[in-house]
């Protein structure tokens, strides 16, 4: 069953805006990424070593911090919520 937002639109479950991780030594690992996920999907996250995969999910997470961007979970931005929350 898919949820949908007051607009009638299915409701974004995960959604990541602008995401950016950028390494103290100047490495960026993430840039400018954008992802919806809709409620009641499933998603798969595929590509090639170093494309920065995990580290997607660990700011997503909460487990690293973005350097920019912004991370929405049922509607609520978390991307400074620490991971236990």
């Amino acid at each position: 069953m898919t949820d949908y937002d007051h607009n009638g639109r299915p409701a974004k479950a995960l959604a990541v805006e602008g995401l950016v991780k950028t390494y103290p030594t100047g490495v960026e690992a993430l840039r400018g990424v954008d992802l919806e996920i809709e409620a009641g999907n499933f998603f798969g996250l595929l590509g090639p070593n170093g494309a920065g995969k995990s580290t997607l999910l660990q700011n997503v997470s909460g487990l690293q911090s973005p350097t920019a961007g912004r991370v929405h979970f049922d509607g609520s931005d978390v991307t400074r919520l620490p991971a236990h929350r």
